[in-house]
């Protein structure tokens, strides 16, 4: 996930329920309201780039639905499972912000405003956990001995840049950095996993 180009600056004070700073914080550009899709007009021609939606045609309405205010009682590296089994976030891995809620009451209408905002942030919240997972990675390779890569500056220098990265979220956020105690932890519980699964594979016992 590192890439070479510098990461944006970061501001302090603002919280995770405050998506609109954080987005800034990424240099993420606010969508524009996109078109709604819908039943076809009485055009049957079958020409599917002419499709229109019926003029009267509105979306069916959507609510915010009751759920656990992830925020409360978070700690970084916690397991997220996708209940639905999907592997659109990775049916599992480690989390480095907690899971965005919609913005609302439950029962409050979902405007596409509310809709974009949960979006960004689930955007957010998908691209720092994969950039943890990046940062336990570069952990582990730095610290074997048989890592096959004798000169590790550039493995160091991925490492800090996401991990500086995640430390910015960190704050904004009003999280904790984890301590190296912890990175080694996560290491070799990865280290633990890579050799069940090269045994899985060949056969081993």
């Amino acid at each position: 996930m590192a890439t070479s180009s510098a990461r944006p600056p970061f501001l302090k004070g603002p919280q995770m329920n405050d998506p609109e700073s954080i987005e800034s914080i990424l240099g993420i550009e606010p969508e524009p309201p996109r078109a709604k899709r819908g039943k076809a007009s009485d055009d049957t021609s079958g020409d599917i780039w002419n499709w229109k939606p019926a003029p009267d045609w509105r979306p069916d309405p959507r609510y915010v639905k009751a759920e656990p205010d992830y925020s409360k009682g978070f700690r970084v590296g916690t397991w997220y499972e996708d209940p639905r089994g999907e592997a659109i976030a990775g049916p599992k891995r480690r989390q480095a912000l907690p899971l965005p809620n919609y913005r609302g009451k439950p029962g409050d209408l979902i405007t596409d405003e509310m809709e974009r905002a949960y979006w960004n942030r689930w955007n957010i919240w998908l691209r720092a956990s994969m950039s943890l997972e990046q940062c336990i990675r570069l952990h582990l390779t730095m610290h074997q001995e048989n890592s096959g890569r004798p000169d590790k500056t550039e493995l160091q220098e991925m490492f800090a840049q996401e991990w500086q990265w995640l430390k910015g979220l960190w704050n904004a956020s009003g999280l904790s950095e984890p301590p190296t105690e912890q990175l080694d932890a996560w290491a070799n519980e990865l280290q633990a996993r890579y050799e069940a699964q090269r045994k899985a594979s060949s056969g081993l016992k």
